[in-house]
């Protein structure tokens, strides 16, 4: 008999999907015969969702020793950002080392087949809040044995981690960089970039279709307090920097996207 911690993580499993809750995935995790003897438990935690934050403590996805997991992501819409970002959270909670089984991309997903060993299995809650921060959805989860996992994710709005989102016709200020700005850009015409009289930028900007193929680069070679650029048709990124350091826009930068040419 699966006790009522272990009935409560499992209903957290489900919670994974990110829409509507679908008993029938609870049922297909759980079983016929422990779910009809822990109705009670998960219909309350069906109603009260709040119950979900509450006993996160609870999901145990240990395992007894090293064992081979097997997880099959497949990734629609946008299928070159799903995959990146799907290797940056992979990194980010720790799984850094795993092997690739198959990786296959058609007309409906990006199937990427992956192992590695571990005495953890991938928490679907965690997973599920990494993506959110990347604006991105589990829209279906399978658990087909205990190490042996598929994940269905819809890649549609998705967007590269600490991506700043221009709007047109709304200027973004940007503070010294760590890192060359990223930043989602809308369908406009053209950036107004302006540089603080402090810094010494030399532009270089490159601009990005939404699978991250390089439209174009542009790259100065002297010193600029403003400039204008032409967005690439089909451009959905744009990385701003220095072509030499980061150091010459330690004031940073304000953009404004627009549609006058």
């Amino acid at each position: 008999m699966i006790s009522k911690k272990i009935i409560l993580g499992i209903v957290l499993y489900c919670v994974a999907l990110q829409g509507d809750i679908i008993r029938d995935k609870v049922v297909s995790i759980t079983g016929q015969e422990n779910y009809q003897s822990h109705k009670d438990i998960i219909d309350e935690a069906l109603i009260n969702k709040d119950l979900f934050s509450k006993e996160k403590a609870l999901l145990n996805t240990s395992l007894s020793e090293q064992t081979d997991i097997n997880i099959c992501f497949n990734i629609i819409n946008s299928n070159k950002i799903g995959f990146k970002i799907i290797k940056d959270i992979l990194s980010n909670i720790g799984y850094a080392y795993y092997f690739t089984d198959q990786f296959k991309n058609d007309s409906q997903y990006l199937t990427w087949r992956i192992h590695f060993k571990s005495d953890f299995a991938l928490d679907p809650s965690i997973f599920s809040e990494k993506l959110s921060k990347y604006n991105v959805k589990i829209t279906n989860v399978n658990k087909l044995t205990q190490t042996n996992w598929e994940y269905e994710i819809d890649m549609k709005n998705g967007l590269l981690y600490n991506t700043r989102i221009l709007v047109l016709g709304e200027r973004l200020t940007l503070p010294m960089p760590l890192e060359p700005y990223i930043l989602s850009i809308p369908n406009a015409k053209e950036l107004l970039i302006a540089s603080s009289n402090a810094n010494n930028w030399v532009p270089k900007i490159s601009f990005y279709d939404k699978e991250l193929n390089i439209l174009g680069t542009i790259e100065m070679d002297r010193v600029h307090e403003g400039i204008k650029v032409v967005i690439p048709k089909n451009a959905k990124y744009t990385k701003i920097s220095d072509k030499w350091s980061l150091l010459n826009i330690k004031r940073g930068l304000s953009i404004l996207a627009s549609n006058s040419l």
